[in-house]
């Protein structure tokens, strides 16, 4: 779709003289108009792109300058206008063009703790020996004295003492657990 809106341009590279912001805004309207309201611009790595581009676009909130590795479909959909240099765009259609080759294309092996899977795509579950992880046995009784809980705390005639009274029993701590340990 964007092909055919025209909102992807190529340019050789994102080599500028200057590492004014206003230089580099300039150089992006005359490229793309004075109604474009974001932009995507991609490179391949430092090849394409210098130190005068990174810091001249680093303060303009509607322009996301990306390596080509790192560019994704949200980012593609996201911004109006996508400019990228001669380089990435080959590199963009080679990664393409070797999408489902990938897992099978690589044949060296990586160890992994104990166990041996072949470079390319990663394995489907994280346990040791590749199978999905079995599911936890529930808690007995745990949802009807949670329940039951609630209904007394809800039915209680002095509810606001008694809701203060089950807070001084939690304890706080500096700890962290679970998914943000």
């Amino acid at each position: 779709a964007k092909f055919a809106q025209g909102e992807i341009t190529v340019v050789d590279s994102f080599n500028v003289g200057t590492h004014k912001t206003r230089h580099v805004a300039a150089h992006l309207r005359r490229l793309l108009g004075r109604h474009c309201n974001s932009a995507l611009l991609v490179h391949v790595g430092t090849s394409d792109v210098n130190d005068n581009f990174r810091w001249g676009t680093a303060h303009i909130a509607q322009v996301r300058r990306e390596d080509v590795e790192g560019v994704s479909t949200y980012n593609l959909l996201k911004y109006r206008q996508i400019v990228i240099t001669e380089q990435a765009l080959h590199k963009l259609i080679a990664e393409i063009n070797n999408y489902p080759k990938k897992a099978s294309s690589r044949v060296y092996r990586v160890r992994c703790h104990f166990r041996e899977f072949q470079r390319g795509w990663l394995p489907k579950h994280a346990t040791p020996d590749g199978r999905p992880a079995p599911v936890p046995d529930k808690v007995p009784g745990w949802v009807s004295e949670w329940a039951a809980k609630k209904q007394r705390l809800k039915d209680s005639e002095l509810r606001q003492r008694d809701y203060f009274m089950e807070f001084k029993k939690w304890k706080w701590s500096q700890k962290l657990y679970g998914a943000l340990k």
